[in-house]
């Protein structure tokens, strides 16, 4: 546990996270402190525009964009999404594909909404498929919570928020809208859809596969980062909100988890890895000079 917690130490020293647009307007517990993530994990986060992100997609041509919207496609168990908005995702996976190899990054946040909701969905479902962890909303400490969780479980990551808490059966059903890697998905495969709300573009829908999970929330500016962790259960659930909802019963009772969430501060996006990881997250906590919140230890 210790020796891996090392070596996620290690792996952050040195990396880079492309920022592409703004959080999202109104969620100010996911401003970012630059300058502390630099000195507490050794990260750099390199920042681009939208207008610079779409100059760069533009340059992916329109076959190429095509051929591979096609593939995708023919991969999912059911496509409503018109084919000029697949295509339009397409492109937008392309470049940031190109953008991730030319620049050598690490994982990539974008800020999608509401500017980029539906075209940015699945290339941030696909990336996250291809090994790169790419967070939505702009929100960059979620974002380095998924990077950790996949170095550690080797796998996606799923982003979700806390929607639904049951305390009688300690359950938790966390979602997005439509962001999360298709190989996360039950025996029922995916579908891609028209985004909710905006009923537009290009979202990956599923209901999450069950397993073992770790749940994490990544928070904090300078002299407060903290992390909280918890393990659990990810079971069979229904489409029980518009996008990739996996329903997970914890080990710990629920109502101490909410405790500590409540009395720890923590946000609302929390990252979801299959597999079994409080331990090694609480070292590297220690190792990082980060304030760990573990329930389940």
């Amino acid at each position: 546990v210790y020796a891996r917690a090392c070596a996620l130490r290690n792996s952050l020293i040195g990396a880079k996270i492309a920022v592409i647009g703004r959080r999202t307007e109104g969620m100010t517990p996911t401003a970012v402190d630059e300058i502390e993530i630099m000195r507490l994990f050794g990260v750099r986060l390199l920042n681009y525009g939208l207008d610079e992100f779409q100059t760069l997609a533009e340059q992916v041509g329109i076959n190429e964009a095509e051929a591979e919207w096609e593939r995708i496609r023919a991969e999912a168990k059911a496509v409503t999404s018109r084919p000029e908005h697949g295509v339009a995702s397409a492109r937008n996976l392309l470049a940031l594909r190109r953008m991730a190899r030319d620049l050598d990054l690490q994982a990539i946040a974008i800020g999608s909404y509401p500017q980029c909701q539906g075209t940015m969905c699945l290339p941030i479902a696909l990336l996250n498929e291809e090994g790169m962890p790419t967070g939505c909303e702009g929100d960059v400490n979620s974002t380095l919570a998924m990077y950790l969780l996949s170095q550690l479980s080797r796998a996606p990551v799923h982003f979700g928020e806390m929607l639904a808490l049951d305390f009688e059966d300690n359950s938790i059903v966390t979602s997005h809208c439509g962001c999360g890697s298709p190989a996360l998905a039950d025996e029922g495969g995916f579908s891609l859809r028209p985004v909710r709300l905006a009923n537009d573009g290009v979202c990956v829908r599923y209901t999450a596969r069950p397993g073992p999970v770790t749940f994490v929330n990544l928070t904090g500016r300078k002299g407060n980062y903290r992390l909280c962790a918890f393990e659990g259960q990810a079971q069979l659930t229904g489409m029980v909100f518009e996008g990739t909802p996996l329903k997970l019963v914890t080990r710990t009772p629920l109502e101490k988890i909410w405790q500590a969430t409540v009395e720890g501060g923590f946000g609302h996006h929390w990252m979801t890895a299959y597999g079994c990881f409080a331990a090694e997250l609480s070292e590297f906590c220690r190792l990082a000079g980060v304030k760990g919140c573990f329930p389940d230890l």
